[in-house]
């Protein structure tokens, strides 16, 4: 009897630890699963986020160039006499400078954003402005600081320029991925300089101004940095020297050659100066001026006077037409022959 009923109470403890046993390897696989699920769900969604923000790059890369103009179809093709189209309505103001535009807010990491529609607006007080689509990342942060740097873009910093106007700050840190560095400002309270660029425009928003697909920042210039490397000796700086770009239609152009000076089309020519000179048609006879012509003439004039008068102190023998031919050939004495 004794033995029955150990053995009854033996089996049901193994009954029951099996039953534990059972029911902990359903919980631990529930659990293994929901967080498989969990882990299955987080790289969807990183997938997801990572798929949208190629998406938007390559929007961006897109709505880049948007403002090109061409032709909207062939019906809308005028050709004129002349030889021109007419086109649709457009933006064909090119070359443009392609900037650097770099802002920031408290607490969070510097931004920079490529711009083209960037120009000056005013001298005293010194204004500039740009143009930013609302859905931009930069946009906001602007709007809210009211501050922002311009910085011009070389040569070298072409493809970091190019770069940042594809990609979006909330994605990429673009400083970090440019190998660009942040720099201080003076004037302002969070947008940095960018050190590579040679020149910065410390800017203060003095009005948004809402246009359509853009809205402009009308903005005063507080600072200015440039590069001491590009110093000429009188105290200004040579930009033509710093290896500045420009934007044309989606694409960008290294600065040409200098071709002349504000005002050298009516400025004297300056000797061993060809940078000031101007082109022959550039410079018809009828502008000219007269009271030159007439001094030359006046001196022209006195010369031959003096000639004659020479001529008649000093009479020159005749000589036969041999003797003409060696005075001209060999040199008299302790003259050189060239």
């Amino acid at each position: 009897m004794y033995n029955s009923g150990t053995r009854s109470m033996q089996k049901n403890q193994i009954q029951t630890h099996k039953k534990r046993t059972q029911t902990t390897d359903k919980n631990q696989a529930q659990k293994a699963q929901k967080k498989q699920a969990q882990t299955t769900d987080k790289n969807q969604t990183q997938k997801a986020q990572k798929k949208q923000a190629q998406k938007n790059d390559k929007k961006q890369a897109q709505t880049a160039s948007e403002n090109q103009t061409h032709p909207a179809d062939k019906t809308q093709v005028q050709t004129k006499e002349n030889g021109k189209e007419t086109w649709r309505a457009g933006n064909m103001l090119y070359p443009l400078p392609a900037v650097m535009v770099s802002c920031a807010r408290q607490g969070e990491k510097p931004n920079i954003i490529t711009v083209a529609w960037a120009g000056t607006v005013c001298t005293n007080p010194p204004m500039v402005s740009i143009s930013v689509r609302p859905g931009r990342h930069s946009y906001r942060i602007i709007e809210e600081t009211g501050e922002f740097v311009i910085n011009l873009v070389t040569e070298k910093l072409t493809r970091s320029c190019d770069w940042c106007g594809v990609r979006s700050g909330r994605d990429y840190d673009k400083f970090a991925e440019c190998g660009l560095t942040p720099e201080k400002a003076q004037e302002l309270s969070f947008a940095p300089l960018i050190r590579q660029s040679p020149v910065n425009l410390e800017c203060k928003v003095e009005q948004i101004i809402p246009l359509g697909s853009h809205d402009l920042f009308l903005a005063r210039v507080v600072c200015v940095h440039v590069d001491r490397a590009g110093m000429h000796e009188k105290g200004a700086y040579d930009l033509g020297s710093a290896g500045l770009i420009t934007y044309s239609h989606g694409e960008y152009y290294a600065l040409g050659k200098k071709l002349g000076t504000f005002g050298y089309s009516v400025q004297k020519q300056k000797k061993g100066n060809p940078g000031n000179k101007a082109r022959p048609e550039e410079n018809p006879p009828e502008m000219k001026n007269p009271e030159k012509k007439h001094s030359a003439k006046k001196k022209a004039e006195k010369k031959n006077l003096q000639k004659k008068h020479s001529a008649k102190k000093n009479p020159q023998k005749e000589t036969s037409g041999e003797e003409r031919y060696r005075l001209s050939t060999y040199p008299k004495r302790n003259q050189t022959i060239k």
